[in-house]
């Protein structure tokens, strides 16, 4: 069992790979179920033709690719329904990359069009990663987001709310903003990303498989329009992924299902993160008072004690791995014993694994200081994909475990919480 051994670095590596390929498992089942509800017919159905939809013109419509979408366009779907009331009782057709333009223009009611960007002018394409979002807590420069990601970014928290106030959990209204960034951080991450690896054409891994994605994961042959939500009835576009032919009616059944089972499981995923926000909290107020950290989670900078002629030692080192080109500084220090702040930009990691192994390995083998910041070895695949999650902030080091069992212990005995050895809770905050 991957979650029960508490060894050495090289078995958290690969604990943490362990984990990844349950969730990787469980993404590949969700897409193994949609394709069960598969029963295919050849054809195409009349109600899929321009002039069959243009009979509706009037009505608010969800267009998809016959044949080709993916997880995200059902997770858009399912949100799209929920959040946006032009489109809650909206039908789902199907149509050819032949038709739409034309089926577009003649539509004068809220039409999204999810799957079919390629066939359209680029100028109207969608971009993955808006220019205006480096301050939001979705913000990733190598993992492009989906139409899910768009929305999801746009309406969770306001999802996520009323998901909880609809289960009827206790305290479900006491919500504050900062625990809602949390629960979005942590769904997003479990959730809502692998759909967008799987439009971008990244594995859960970060390898590229789509050739119109360069070797750093950005898209090229999108352009950007932040605007996709705001104006709704503007047409969205998302690649597809997979396809397979199918009859119009059989496809639209399959669809329809896949979107019951992906909101089911949004539902599970939104309870799951509550019941561990509680959890969380102590951990991340635990760090609040050692670390500064923005609300949702993200390490700010870290305090590394640093004697100055260990860092005189070092400096070799330190240039050699240049650090200031990866966005690392050194700033005074407010004591003697402390005379450095070591600051790491919240996308400090993303100059790749073996910067960040080599920073540690500075400051705790060349500078025989503790680190504390990222832990590297549980977070290195973290790190190849270019996204920070609600749980990637633990101290690793010298003398970390034992630290970190003494703030939950410290935390847990000042808030009245009884826990029986802090190993399981160790594990379930991981």
């Amino acid at each position: 069992n991957g979650r029960s051994y508490r060894g050495p670095p090289r078995f958290k590596v690969w604990d943490s790979m362990f984990h990844k390929a349950t969730r990787l498992a469980r993404d590949e089942f969700l897409l193994t179920v949609q394709r069960a509800f598969v029963s295919a017919r050849p054809g195409i159905a009349p109600s899929c033709t321009v002039e069959g939809l243009d009979q509706s013109a009037a009505r608010p419509l969800i267009l998809c690719n016959q044949g080709k979408y993916t997880l995200s366009d059902c997770m858009a779907v399912a949100i799209l329904r929920d959040r946006e009331a032009a489109f809650k009782d909206a039908p789902v057709s199907f149509v050819s990359p032949d038709e739409v333009n034309a089926l577009v223009s003649s539509r004068h009611a809220p039409t999204a069009v999810v799957g079919l960007g390629e066939c359209h002018d680029p100028s109207r394409h969608m971009y993955d990663t808006p220019p205006d979002c480096e301050d939001k807590y979705f913000q990733s420069s190598r993992v492009p987001m989906s139409a899910a990601g768009y929305l999801f970014r746009q309406y969770g928290s306001a999802l996520i709310r009323d998901m909880i106030v609809g289960a009827r959990v206790p305290n479900a209204e006491s919500l504050s903003g900062e625990d809602l960034d949390v629960l979005s951080l942590s769904v997003y991450k479990v959730f809502v990303s692998p759909a967008d690896c799987a439009a971008a054409g990244l594995d859960r891994m970060g390898s590229v498989e789509d050739p119109s994605i360069t070797p750093e994961g950005v898209i090229t042959n999108y352009t950007s329009d932040n605007k996709l939500v705001e104006r709704i009835h503007h047409p969205q576009y998302v690649p597809g992924s997979w396809a397979d032919r199918l009859d119009c009616h059989t496809q639209t059944d399959m669809f329809e299902k896949a979107v019951t089972l992906v909101r089911s499981e949004l539902q599970r995923s939104v309870r799951a993160a509550y019941e561990e926000l509680p959890a969380y909290k102590i951990i991340q107020q635990a760090y609040r008072e050692r670390h500064n950290m923005h609300p949702s989670g993200r390490l700010m900078y870290v305090d590394v004690p640093i004697k100055r002629y260990q860092l005189q030692n070092a400096l070799p080192e330190i240039e050699r791995v240049d650090m200031a080109a990866k966005g690392v500084s050194l700033l005074d220090g407010p004591t003697e014993d402390c005379p450095y702040h070591v600051i790491f930009p919240w996308g400090w990691q993303q100059g790749g694994t073996y910067n960040a192994l080599a920073l540690k390995d500075i400051f705790t083998s060349t500078m025989r200081a503790p680190f504390h910041g990222k832990g590297l070895e549980r977070d290195d695949l973290e790190a190849e994909i270019g996204y920070q999650g609600v749980d990637s902030v633990h101290a690793t080091g010298f003398h970390a475990k034992g630290e970190l069992e003494s703030l939950v212990r410290l935390c847990c005995e000042s808030g009245g919480i009884d826990i029986e050895g802090c190993e399981p809770f160790l594990m379930a905050m991981e």
